[in-house]
């Protein structure tokens, strides 16, 4: 199972990969995509939403 640390790891490492070409490039949005969707899976699998609401509104307003 993958930690938060490392995704956030892989995602700046292909935040920075410079593509060759057009499918290099496809292939860089979609691992970045990818791996930001799991980096908010694993954040929302932890959240208790009933005893965290006021703190999930405060930072979602915090976020406009």
């Amino acid at each position: 199972m993958t930690t938060c640390r490392e995704l956030f790891s892989e995602l700046e490492e292909w935040e920075a990969y410079k593509p060759m070409n057009m499918p290099s490039s496809i292939g860089k949005s979609a691992h970045i995509q990818e791996t930001k969707r799991q980096i908010i899976d694993k954040l929302l699998s932890n959240v208790d939403f009933k005893n965290q609401k006021e703190d999930i509104i405060h930072l979602a307003d915090k976020h406009k």
